[in-house]
């Protein structure tokens, strides 16, 4: 398992929530060891949370999409759309390209999904909020293909309910 930044802000109480404490460090569980180790890798997605994340099992990588990050305790969060790779065999982080035409716009907390047969990473819906006290759901569906790195929105039709 594959854990990549995220906010360290522990609530005190069902009804605290503390500004966040965003984190950029990957972290690897070893099952077989039964242990955490901390990967020492620069560069790569940065400060984030609530960014979505799938294991792509042909490159043996994790892919990172999206999530939000804010530099001060209270205003508007930055809502990212970015796509970035974890190589598991060299623990080294790379941008993946934003390729051609329209991508998804920024988001955090989307649902993602790998297809290996067809090598594309589907996206689904998130949070287009700019604000931690709001939330804007969106009902859009993509599709990244990594042989030709290029951005695809499907047509939902009748999709999950919002709400």
């Amino acid at each position: 398992m594959i854990l990549h930044g995220g906010s360290t802000a522990v609530p005190t109480s069902a009804c605290d929530f503390p500004a966040p404490i965003f984190s950029a460090e990957t972290w690897a569980y070893d099952d077989s060891c039964a242990e955490w180790r901390w990967l020492d890798i620069l560069g790569g997605p940065g400060l984030r949370a609530r960014h979505s994340a799938v294991y792509d099992p042909a490159a043996r990588r994790m892919l990172v999409f999206g999530g939000r990050y804010r530099a001060a305790a209270t205003g508007a969060y930055t809502l990212y759309n970015d796509l970035w790779a974890l190589d598991l065999a060299t623990e080294t982080w790379s941008r993946i390209s934003d390729g051609t035409g329209a991508a998804p716009r920024g988001r955090s907390s989307a649902a993602v999904a790998f297809d290996p047969q067809q090598g594309r990473l589907w996206l689904f819906g998130g949070n287009a909020s700019q604000s931690g006290l709001a939330y804007a759901s969106l009902d859009d569906t993509w599709s990244y293909d990594l042989a030709t790195a290029s951005w695809q929105e499907t047509p939902s039709g009748r999709g999950p309910a919002l709400g």
